[in-house]
């Protein structure tokens, strides 16, 4: 997901991303100066990131709620865990 997010950040700047054969299928570059890539794409890239995983966690947890009410306790077992084996 990381790499898609980078990819969509560059291209709404403007820029295109590619890889040189043989590289992992993760590995994203732009051509772009140290600065734009300091002062434009890294920060909004981390932005979107942080956003992305509020929002994911923002769905996991009412989907959890959904499932199992939040309002009951683990139940604790005291003792020890017999050995299969």
């Amino acid at each position: 997901m990381g790499k898609k997010l980078f990819g969509a950040v560059c291209r709404k700047n403007g820029f295109d991303t590619y890889r040189y054969r043989r590289q992992k299928y993760t590995t994203s570059m732009v051509s772009v100066s140290k600065k734009i890539m300091d002062d434009v794409l890294w920060p909004e890239y981390q932005k979107y990131c942080t956003l992305l995983r509020e929002m994911v966690d923002e769905i996991a947890n009412d989907l959890i709620d959904r499932i199992h009410l939040n309002d009951e306790e683990e139940t604790v077992i005291s003792g020890q865990i017999a050995n299969p084996h």
